[in-house]
């Protein structure tokens, strides 16, 4: 037809332009020829798009339909075949009422008088050809430009039964969320009083510890005050005792063998029994805040042969002093540090009443260090924190083969705290060491302590 319609218009203007007469006729002709190509190509391109638009009502999921203006399906997609089970072209001239269910307050006739009028949109029922029905959105409109006489109604149907399961499964997750919240306000009710009645008991077990300790303290209290004064009325019958006894080896020299024995016998009861009452003097007086401590630079090798002396020369005998070429002074009490040294040695003649005492001295960057070690029986791992308690004694039954009382390390503990020094008990081949440290008094020039 195009090639057909321009070669007639060629030969029209040809003719014209070889005899030079226009052909009237012969060019009606062509324009009408011109006009029919034209609407030729428009009904063509309307035939197309038409074609895309029924492709894409066809593939969609979503049911649509032509209805009459009685209701009657003129056409329909596969969706709505497969929905109803029907074949292609088996659904026409099917009433709308036949596949669809309405609400009681609406019938079919008022629903397409509305959908005529403005069109109309709302739930219903589709019914299943196995039985059963399923929610769908139907929307009905008024085809425009219909045939004249003829109003159509162009219907769509969305299935809603996704949507209702989703909707009950969440109406059922929020009953049970509803029902797990009732659960746990149950449990948080019971369990607050639990917690009350708990916190009830808490505060009156809390108030008797709180009694019981202050028992305890001022038991305490009037022991120690009790040890304190027996103790301090114990001070002045030793003396006499002891000076008493010296006055009698001093005035009777030549007195036989077995009594001069048994005054040193007791004499030597008497220094240990004097000492242990000063030891509980001291104690007493430093728990109390009341021990006199002056920090001032002490030559420790002067303190530490003060100590050495109370004890006999063969005691004093079997110490091996390690000390370095230059001794520099610590910061210290030198009554505590002379307590420290004496109580240290004490309980290595005692636990090791035969081989060497080492004493040891290290210089630090800003300490001292102090080393005592025995080849005694040692002391058990799990012990090593406990000596340092009042009174605790590694094992009660060697109180009648070793003296003593459990005070030595707790004095040396609190003296040596007292002075910002620090002591450990350690193992050393098979005998105990006992390690301190004390701050050493920093030369003019040195860097000082923060």
């Amino acid at each position: 037809p195009v090639a057909f319609t321009y070669t007639v218009v060629g030969y029209v203007f040809f003719d014209w332009w070889f005899s030079g007469v226009l052909d009237w006729v012969a060019l009606a002709g062509s324009a009408i020829l011109i006009l029919l190509l034209f609407a030729r190509q428009g009904v063509i391109a309307g035939q197309r798009e038409m074609s895309q638009f029924g492709a894409l009502v066809n593939s969609t999921a979503d049911m649509a339909f032509i209805l009459d203006e009685r209701g009657r399906v003129q056409m329909a997609n596969p969706a709505l075949h497969h929905a109803l089970g029907a074949s292609d072209g088996s659904l026409e001239a099917l009433e709308l009422e036949h596949f669809l269910v309405l609400g009681e307050s609406m019938d079919f006739t008022q629903l397409l008088e509305q959908a005529r009028a403005s069109g109309w949109s709302g739930e219903v029922m589709l019914i299943r050809p196995r039985g059963g029905e399923s929610p769908v959105l139907l929307s009905l409109n008024p085809v425009r430009h219909s045939q004249p006489g003829k109003r159509l109604l162009a219907g769509t149907a969305y299935d809603l039964t996704l949507i209702r399961q989703r909707e009950d499964e969440l109406r059922q997750a929020l009953v049970e969320v509803g029902q797990a919240r009732s659960a746990l306000a149950k449990l948080n009710t019971e369990l607050e009083g639990k917690v009350e009645v708990r916190t009830r008991e808490l505060e009156g077990t809390v108030k008797d510890l709180e009694r019981l300790n202050r028992e305890l303290k001022e038991l305490d209290q009037l022991k120690s005050e009790f040890v304190a004064l027996v103790s301090h009325e114990l001070r002045a019958p030793m003396t006499n005792i002891r000076s008493g006894i010296e006055l009698l080896l001093e005035r009777f020299p030549d007195l036989q063998q077995a009594p001069k024995h048994s005054l040193a016998l007791v004499q030597s009861e008497v220094e240990r029994l004097s000492r242990f009452v000063e030891t509980i003097l001291d104690f007493s007086a430093l728990e109390a805040g009341r021990f006199p401590i002056e920090l001032a630079p002490v030559p420790f090798e002067e303190v530490l042969q003060l100590a050495l002396q109370r004890f006999p020369e063969t005691s004093q005998s079997r110490v091996k002093l390690s000390l370095p070429e230059r001794l520099e002074m610590v910061q210290a009490d030198e009554a505590a540090l002379e307590s420290i040294f004496f109580h240290l040695f004490d309980n290595a003649f005692k636990y090791a009443p035969e081989g060497e005492i080492n004493f040891q001295a290290l210089e630090l960057d800003r300490e001292v260090e102090f080393r005592i070690w025995d080849t005694g029986p040692g002391i058990p791992d799990d012990q090593h924190q406990r000596i340092f308690e009042m009174f605790h004694r590694l094992d009660v039954r060697d109180s009648r083969e070793v003296y003593g009382y459990g005070l030595g390390l707790p004095m040396v503990l609190r003296l040596l705290t007292a002075m910002a020094g620090r002591i450990e008990a350690r193992d050393k081949n098979g005998g105990t060491e006992m390690v301190f440290w004390l701050p050493k008094v920093i030369r003019v020039g040195e860097p000082q302590l923060k």
